[in-house]
């Protein structure tokens, strides 16, 4: 979880403000990705966040997104205790969960449509370019940012890097007073995961371990599965979720090496 809290690095947090406010002598920004690059033109008014995190990332630098990806599962993430501050009573409309749903994004307007965390595919891409400047995951082969790479790159598509270095200064600073806090916690691992239907979906970090460096092993992130559609160019099964009749959107985990 980003630090929405502490984003001026302990300075009064204030309720985001739209991006037409902020400054916008970044403008225009060109950032690269998995499927070449994207140039943004001016400081966006209508983001979407097209991620399974995205939300989060734009909210933590102060922005509310006019539409957000389903990306909890059962969960209500429109309840988050964690976000209801940035949020400011705002209800982003859902276009979509496990798929992408791009007549809904469209009927938006968006300005800008993030990705980074979206593991989208080509078409996927550019659908949604044609709609408006599009951000995609990094790299093609679906390694992932890290959290502090993803706040960087959101940062810059909405003109707000200084934000997202405080933000990612005050969230490590977090860390660092919790491991000091818990001297006893030094050299202990946690493992979380993710469990679909009653099947867990993300592997022991030593599974992790196996199948990329030992480096890597702790960037282990759960990969959003293809849809049906493309089951048959895809290795992993999509499973029904019985109890709200729609797709999961976690499978078993791949590692991230980038």
């Amino acid at each position: 979880m980003l630090a929405f809290g502490t984003t001026a690095c302990g300075t009064a947090t204030t309720s985001p403000t739209p991006a037409a406010q902020q400054p916008s002598a970044a403008f225009p920004v060109t950032i690269t990705h998995a499927f070449g690059s994207t140039t943004i033109p001016a400081a966006p008014t209508r983001v979407v966040a097209v991620g399974f995190n995205e939300a989060d990332f734009v909210l933590a630098l102060g922005v509310v997104p006019v539409g957000v990806r389903d990306f909890t599962g059962e969960y209500d993430e429109s309840r988050r205790p964690w976000a209801q501050q940035a949020l400011g009573g705002a209800q982003p409309e859902l276009v979509g969960g496990n798929d992408i749903r791009f007549e809904k994004v469209a009927a938006l307007e968006p300005d800008l449509i993030l990705g980074v965390y979206s593991f989208m595919d080509r078409s996927a891409y550019d659908t949604l370019s044609r709609i408006a400047p599009t951000v995609a995951q990094p790299t093609v082969d679906g390694a992932a940012a890290t959290w502090q790479e993803q706040t960087r790159t959101t940062g810059r598509a909405l003109g707000r890097e200084a934000r997202a270095d405080q933000v990612i200064a005050a969230t490590e600073k977090e860390f660092a007073d919790a491991k000091a806090a818990h001297p006893q916690l030094a050299g202990k691992n946690v493992a979380v995961d993710l469990v679909v239907d009653g099947v867990p979906t993300c592997p022991a970090p030593t599974t992790c371990a196996r199948r990329c460096s030992p480096a890597s092993a702790s960037r282990c992130r759960p990969r959003p599965r293809r849809s049906a559609t493309r089951r048959s160019r895809s290795s992993t099964r999509t499973r029904s979720s019985s109890s709200a009749g729609r797709r999961s959107s976690w499978p078993a985990t791949r590692c991230s090496t980038g």
